[in-house]
């Protein structure tokens, strides 16, 4: 069993007989101690350790007042910068052909992305309802209930969670959509995919459009996704009858 020996104001810890460190005897003054195993000393032991677990902690609440000061900043910044788009505005409904679908599609989500940025949520309400009369939502309902991932994803509301979806991608986009330059890439009687150059602050992109035609005649949107310059201006393959 281990055992403590004190001799000349020293004491010895011992287990069966053999020391194993020294301390000095009596409480800690200032002078430099080592950690021993001796009960009557744990304290100068210990009292380095709270320091370090202070100072952890002075350094950690130090570093997020830092980092909310930062992400705040970031958040005005960003106020300012919506404050200066234009005003979000509803556009004119039009499906008569895959163009228009196209660009009221396109039109309705920089409409909504407006609202958001403005704060204007009853006006984000209304873009989203107008979008929702806009795609295809039978054949988007269709596409993903094969994928029942996208639930947790999208949310119940999948049609919804998916504009949303849509608004987020084209979102860096929004106020640079080229509709001069849109041309089709694919066309074929039920289905017409259209590409519009847009450009960000930083670079440009191409956003291709599916649209379907409805029954009634009308167009629809079913997808909207980015695609590379090496887009052709004709299928290369005919197009599957799934969007």
């Amino acid at each position: 069993m281990p055992g403590l020996r004190t001799r000349n104001g020293l004491t010895r810890v011992t287990v069966s007989g053999r020391a194993l460190s020294k301390v000095a005897a009596g409480p800690c003054t200032g002078r430099r101690y080592r950690v021993a195993f001796a009960a009557n000393h744990g304290r100068c032991g210990a009292r380095p350790l709270q320091q370090i677990v202070q100072a952890l902690i002075v350094f950690r609440t130090t570093l997020s007042i830092l980092v909310l000061g930062a992400v705040l900043s970031g958040c005005d910044n960003s106020r300012t910068k919506s404050a200066s788009r234009p005003a979000p505005e509803l556009p004119a409904v039009a499906l008569d052909t895959p163009e228009a679908a196209a660009r009221c599609v396109l039109t309705g989500l920089q409409a909504e992305l407006r609202a958001v940025a403005s704060g204007d949520q009853e006006l984000a309400q209304a873009a989203l309802e107008q979008l929702r009369s806009m795609v295809a939502a039978e054949a988007i309902e269709k596409r993903l209930n094969r994928m029942p991932q996208f639930e947790g994803l999208l949310g119940a509301d999948l049609i919804a969670g998916y504009i949303r979806n849509w608004g987020s991608t084209i979102a860096y986009y929004a106020e640079g959509f080229r509709f001069e330059r849109m041309r089709r890439v694919t066309d074929t009687p039920a289905k017409v995919s259209l590409v519009v150059p847009a450009s960000g602050p930083a670079d440009d992109a191409l956003i291709q459009v599916t649209c379907l035609r409805q029954d009634d005649g009308t167009w629809r949107v079913s997808r909207i996704e980015f695609v590379g310059e090496t887009t052709t201006t004709a299928p290369v393959s005919q197009p599957a009858p799934e969007p």
